[in-house]
């Protein structure tokens, strides 16, 4: 196909909406225009362009721009094609039926953990997680187990924007002590979430990994402490959810 059939202005606004989706950092205009090698007003207004349909939105104070949720209408169908939820759901349906209690698969988007996967225990007592549904990386096992499994600069990248809000006394909000938590994460394979956000939940999550042991996603099982129990939640239940995060990112990695 010849360039008489290309649009050029279509093919910078992807180059943008690449170079931001595969960043973990945030850039203002000129750096945008900078490093895309684009003019200022081209930069400017595909930018306005963008923030006008939703698909970015401008931090009024760092003049930074970032991809924003509405992204998720094609992530979902992006994410069915690669097979990851495809993939994941048998295993989450056994780890449900194995501990009967609710289970889900999420990603962090932005800096939050957004749900995109949930199978309810049949518990009268159950929790309150819908698809869709957003929780922040510092108070969440999957946000947490998530980010454990990062390279070391998008790490400190995230943790420099992260607004380490307090949620109950349990939850995390000093920076060093929450860098040595996802550390604690790493080697131990699993996170924990211990009434961080809600005092009345108890949660583990593991990362699904790719070839290169980032995660890309993570699982978790969520129980009330109306039925808490140690000895089973580590005994029984973590080999299990540890188990099926390896198998579904094995099933990830050969796909």
């Amino acid at each position: 196909m010849t360039n008489d059939f290309i649009l050029n202005t279509v093919v910078k606004t992807f180059r943008v909406l690449e170079f931001l989706s595969e960043s973990e950092s945030t850039y203002t205009l000129t750096k945008l225009a900078k490093i895309l090698k684009i003019s200022m007003g081209t930069a400017q207004r595909i930018t306005n362009t963008l923030i006008q349909l939703e698909y970015l939105s401008k931090d009024p104070e760092t003049k930074t721009f970032r991809l924003t949720s509405k992204w998720l209408r094609i992530g979902f169908s992006v994410l069915n094609d690669l097979n990851l939820r495809q993939i994941a759901v048998p295993h989450l349906k056994k780890l449900n039926e194995e501990t009967n209690e609710t289970v889900s698969l999420g990603l962090i988007d932005n800096d939050e953990v957004i749900f995109i996967e949930r199978i309810a225990s049949k518990h009268l007592i159950t929790t309150n997680i819908s698809l869709g549904m957003r929780r922040p990386i510092h108070a969440n096992s999957i946000g947490k187990a998530i980010l454990a499994f990062q390279d070391e600069d998008q790490i400190k990248e995230r943790l420099n924007r992260i607004q380490f809000t307090k949620y109950t006394n349990k939850t995390i909000v000093d920076k060093d002590k929450f860098y040595a938590e996802l550390k604690k994460i790493k080697k131990n394979g699993y996170s924990i979430n211990d009434g961080e956000i809600e005092k009345e939940i108890f949660a583990i999550g593991v990362p699904i990994l790719n070839n290169n042991g980032v995660a890309i996603a993570g699982i978790n099982l969520v129980i009330p402490k109306a039925r808490f129990s140690k000895s089973i939640v580590y005994e029984k239940y973590l080999p299990v959810i540890i188990e099926k995060g390896i198998l579904i990112s094995k099933e990830i990695g050969n796909y």
